[in-house]
């Protein structure tokens, strides 16, 4: 049998997190199709206007959404072997959602573990998919809005609008008002006379104008929360070997998660920008500023859309690169302790396999533990290459207009950048982490007390337990914290005899006296 897959219900605050979350995407898908029809209806220019291409690009994404949220339900719901996913953390993991099979000489299948690994490592599987599916809508927005610059019904000079205009334009927000008679709409090139003459009229104006929540459009508030609860549960997974570092990785996915947000607005606001030049007589509006560049084939709209997606996919794998870090200071912390443990006890043929044992273990890891270092160097100069052209577009338009959405995009990222050379540097500096991987016996007390046997108070303090010895046999745990009776329980076990018969079994006291059977 290759794998073995046992399904459980997750936890209670994921459920109800999946559920809320799949309403609120079929509620955005919905959305998105209405624009699509209202997109058909719309009147484009007879010369090559209607963007066909565009259009069926904009309705395969939101297609490809709907079997996205049958996955982020039942990854939600169920768990799924995912250590991120089903919110399981590592050296307390209760049980193995699934396990691979044995080979005839006693090892894990090579390709399904290797898989299942790879599977159990991979960031959280609902969270994930919802982040996907959130920059997915968002994208596919974009490339409809950047057609309707491209055709004039939106004005040139509102190519920087975008979600956080109640940031950055909270004064120009204030002063908007709906339009009267012949008063055009802010940023539109329509009046309200021609408006409602137009066919589509009822149905035009929740394509100019999206659903906002406080001013801020469902689709990016939808983004935000998955960003969000993404940087929150990937970390999560080192919680109880090692708070300080959980806390890096959580707030190194916050910066990501704040890169990511200001590149999607610099490419929202290029991908409309070039579209724009590549398809006008002339450059319009901040556009002019690249007209020297219009010939540029980083600069294309196909180029700066691939860009954009690159440099989403490469900062998103140097995330994954720190969870590989700190796995592998856990692998080598678990190696670690079994040594110790194994030279406490002498020599024996038992200990002289598992010192061979450990000896491969540690061989194991890619390039002696720095295989991490060096894929993020590589994925580093990547990013570097990918987010060239980008930053180099916006330096030509904010020598022109120094508009501060642009000195934050191009701020945002410089800092990305300093901030993971830095991380890494420091990381490569501290290469001891004192991970947590072991459980001490008032811990363990505490979880099985209501099975407890054994020389202790039935309502004995489980953190008075530091120095009691713990036998566990079946559904049954023997604790004793009597020095005669701890000396009894561990030559019992060396000898390797039977703990439990069906006779009754005498716990020796200090005294030598026998206590009445426990069992």
């Amino acid at each position: 049998m290759g794998c073995v897959f046992r399904a459980r219900l997750n936890q209670l605050w994921s459920i109800w997190y999946t559920i809320l979350v799949v309403l609120l995407q079929v509620y955005l898908i919905y959305l998105g199709f209405e624009r699509y029809k209202l997109y058909n209806e719309m009147k484009w220019p007879a010369n090559g206007g209607y963007p066909k291409i565009w259009l069926n690009v904009y309705v395969i994404i939101y297609i490809s959404c709907i079997p996205a949220l049958l996955f982020i339900f039942a990854s939600g719901v169920f768990k799924t072997g995912n250590i991120s996913g089903d919110h399981e953390r590592l050296a307390d993991r209760e049980d193995r959602v699934i396990e691979t099979g044995i080979n005839k000489n006693g090892e894990k299948r090579g390709c399904f573990h290797w898989l299942r690994s790879l599977w159990a490592h991979s960031p959280p599987l609902p969270h994930h998919l919802h982040l996907i599916v959130a920059l997915a809508q968002l994208v596919a927005q974009q490339l409809m809005i950047a057609q309707l610059y491209r055709n004039a019904f939106i004005q040139s000079g509102d190519f920087l609008n975008n979600e956080l205009d109640f940031v950055y334009q909270r004064a120009r927000q204030l002063a908007t008002n709906l339009p009267v008679g012949e008063t055009r709409m802010q940023g539109f090139s329509i009046t309200t006379d021609r408006l409602n003459a137009a066919p589509v009229a009822p149905n035009l104006l929740p394509i100019l104008m999206h659903f906002r929540l406080f001013g801020i459009p469902l689709e990016f508030v939808n983004f935000i929360v998955a960003l969000i609860t993404y940087s929150i549960s990937y970390p999560a997974v080192f919680w109880r070997v090692s708070k300080p570092f959980s806390l890096i990785f959580s707030l190194h996915l916050l910066i990501f998660s704040t890169t990511l947000v200001f590149s999607y607005l610099g490419f929202s606001i290029l991908f409309r920008v070039q579209e724009t030049n590549y398809h006008s007589i002339r450059p319009v509006g901040i556009g002019q500023y690249l007209l020297y560049d219009k010939n540029m084939k980083m600069l294309h709209p196909y180029a700066v859309l691939g860009e954009f997606l690159a440099s989403a996919v490469l900062t998103h794998l140097a995330g994954m690169m720190l969870y590989a870090y700190g796995y592998n200071k856990y692998f080598m912390s678990v190696a670690h302790h079994q040594a110790k443990n194994v030279s406490r006890h002498g020599t024996s043929e038992y200990t002289d396999f598992s010192r061979r044992h450990q000896a491969h273990r540690t061989a194991e890891l890619c390039c002696e533990g720095y295989g991490p270092h060096m894929a993020t160097i590589f994925l580093l100069v990547l990013i570097i290459a990918v987010k060239a052209p980008y930053v180099y577009a916006f330096v030509q338009i904010w020598q022109h207009d120094d508009k501060p959405i642009l000195l934050s995009i191009l701020a945002v990222d410089v800092i990305y950048m300093f901030t993971l050379i830095f991380l890494w540097l420091l990381l490569t500096i501290k290469r001891e982490w004192d991970f947590n991987v072991s459980h001490y016996v008032h811990q363990i007390y505490a979880l099985q007390k209501g099975l407890t046997a054994g020389h202790v108070r039935t309502n004995e303090n489980p953190s008075k337990l530091k120095n009691a010895v713990i036998v566990m046999h079946r559904d049954t745990m023997f604790v004793t914290d009597d020095h005669a009776t701890k000396q009894s329980l561990l030559r019992a076990c060396q000898r390797g005899g039977e703990l439990v018969t069906d006779e009754a079994v005498y716990w020796q006291r200090s005294n030598g006296g026998p206590q009445s059977p426990q069992m």
